[in-house]
């Protein structure tokens, strides 16, 4: 899984299959709430390839 950062005003999950993760960061870079963002965005990934 490749996972891109950006720095968006508001909080982006954007999937990209099949293997890659846009997230924003906005200061979230090692908390709780940007593992819960690779999470979901990994989670995404493994449902789209599955269709």
């Amino acid at each position: 899984m490749q996972i891109y950062h950006v720095d968006y005003l508001a909080p982006v999950i954007y999937l990209v299959p099949p293997v890659s993760v846009i997230i924003s960061l906005n200061g979230l870079f090692g908390s709780d709430a940007f593992s819960e963002y690779v999470l979901r965005g990994a989670e995404g990934l493994a449902t789209s390839s599955q269709s």
